[in-house]
């Protein structure tokens, strides 16, 4: 029997009784997103079944949208860094902590301000953000939790939202269609979260970046389910207003991303579309939200995340 489509392995016959019953489950239990759909063809009496390699469900308007990739994400819960040897080489895998139940996202920063760089994580099966904190040598201590309100925490950011000089804590979580900080008492003590929206239906990303040109941090977010690129002004001390949508044709939108593109000062917005295969901008004119040219890079692979450096002399 033939493969059934590109996200299904090829069928395998099991039997040939008389049933014409389709039912689907998880056959495999080390394995929670590798479906495996049994169906009895009446016309052959054969039963078979097909290996789903990539998760696919349908929205309540019929919209055919991934779930998730056959790898579950954080298999080993895994937080882990590797030293640069300054040009480019590095050294082996040097584990910070194995505590992130679904390890899926990293970011890092100087979080309890002693002038190194701290570690962040966010990982989906405990709902957690959390952070190790830095010796100034590599070494990291134990895992802190800065809250476990994130329902499917899929990503973890850290920008001084409230503006004391200290660097607060962002993150996107898609279950509870979250976009939440938490404060920072400067020392890597955190306050309970602070919800900025939860009008992200599958929140995938969130990203500090000045959009509106007033000098503190606003924020943007990418939400899945919804196709939305969004942003939401903050007032300067982490009070934020409603959501104001960039864009809602970014299929599937996966990652939100800020920096000057056109070289004019103020910053313009950059998404990533998995559903579109697509890399997208939204020009800044700082007197209306970001708003898309006339058109936006495409690429021919999955696009999953999005972000900037510079390769020579240039300003983000």
């Amino acid at each position: 029997m033939p493969c059934l489509t590109r996200f299904w392995g090829c069928a395998v016959v099991l039997l040939p009784p008389e049933s014409i019953c389709v039912y689907a489950a998880c056959l495999e239990t080390n394995a929670p997103l590798s479906l495996r759909l049994p169906l009895a063809a009446a016309a052959t009496a054969d039963v078979c079944w097909w290996h789903l390699t990539r998760l696919r469900c349908s929205t309540r308007e019929g919209h055919s949208r991934m779930s998730g990739p056959p790898r579950m994400p954080g298999k080993d819960d895994k937080i882990a860094w590797y030293a640069n040897d300054g040009s480019g080489g590095f050294g082996s895998q040097q584990v910070i902590s194995t505590l992130a139940d679904g390890a899926i996202s990293v970011y890092a920063a100087d979080v309890d301000g002693d002038g190194d760089i701290d570690v962040l994580s966010a990982s989906t099966r405990d709902d957690k953000i959390a952070w190790y904190a830095n010796d100034g040598s590599g070494g990291f201590g134990s895992q802190q939790v800065i809250s476990t309100l994130a329902d499917f925490a899929v990503q973890v950011h850290a920008a001084d939202v409230d503006g004391d000089g200290d660097i607060d804590v962002l993150s996107a979580s898609k279950t509870d269609d979250k976009i939440a900080w938490y404060a920072n008492d400067g020392s890597g003590g955190f306050g309970s979260q602070q919800v900025i929206s939860t009008l992200t239906n599958g929140a995938h990303s969130v990203h500090a970046a000045d959009v509106d040109g007033d000098g503190d941090m606003d924020v943007l977010s990418a939400s899945y389910d919804d196709d939305k690129i969004a942003w939401y002004a903050n007032d300067g001390s982490g009070g934020f207003g409603s959501q104001q949508v960039i864009s809602t044709l970014s299929n599937g939108a996966r990652s939100v991303y800020a920096a000057d593109l056109d070289g004019d000062g103020d910053k313009d917005v950059l998404s990533a579309s998995i559903e579109a295969d697509t890399i997208a901008w939204y020009f800044n004119s700082r007197t209306a939200a970001p708003s898309a040219p006339p058109t936006s890079g495409e690429v021919t692979t999955t696009a999953l995340s999005v972000q900037l450096t510079c390769r020579d002399s240039c300003r983000i």
